[in-house]
């Protein structure tokens, strides 16, 4: 027969409750991208995938034809620039 205490408790009658969470942290992330490990790979992919599906916007202009007359120019809103319109 197990013997029970009945000296009060040293919080007396406040019932004691577990602690609120803050919200979302970086633990709780790194836990359930450890639980599903897909998940960080196709973020990854949408990083790579997004930015290179806007691209003909972002970069209207082709990368491979340049001007090497005008290389050395300084930029167009320059106080000293003259615009060389073609």
């Amino acid at each position: 027969m197990a013997v029970q205490s009945t000296a009060p408790s040293p919080v007396g009658d406040i019932q004691q409750t577990a602690p609120v969470s803050p919200g979302i942290t970086i633990g709780k992330i790194w836990r359930e991208t450890r639980r599903f490990p897909v998940v960080p790979s196709l973020i990854l992919i949408a990083l790579l995938v997004i930015p290179a599906l806007f691209a003909p916007w972002i970069a209207p202009h082709d990368h491979i034809i340049g001007d090497l007359e005008r290389e050395l120019e300084p930029p167009a809103g320059s106080t000293t620039a003259k615009p060389n319109w073609k």
